[in-house]
């Protein structure tokens, strides 16, 4: 039997990934619980907050890589393996 990918196939049995908001300046914060980490979720979620420069924090998650290229935002990311 093949177990799963953590974080890719069973949302109910798994960790939901969470996306935070964060505005620099106020301080002010947006938790938002998702049922998927990808690409088309951050941009659903940025979709709205366009007005100023926006910078994008993830991990090293090869789906978030298109965002790369994407004038809306900058992108800084970590790789947890790298320590």
């Amino acid at each position: 039997m093949v177990s799963p990918r953590v974080g890719v196939e069973l949302y109910d049995k798994d960790k939901p990934p969470v996306f935070i908001l964060v505005d620099r300046g106020t301080g002010e914060r947006c938790v938002i619980p998702a049922k998927a980490a990808n690409e088309s979720t951050i941009r659903l979620l940025l979709a709205n907050r366009q007005q100023e420069s926006l910078t994008v924090y993830t991990d090293g998650f090869r789906a978030y890589e298109p965002l790369d290229e994407d004038d809306a935002f900058s992108r800084e990311y970590v790789v947890h393996g790298d320590g």
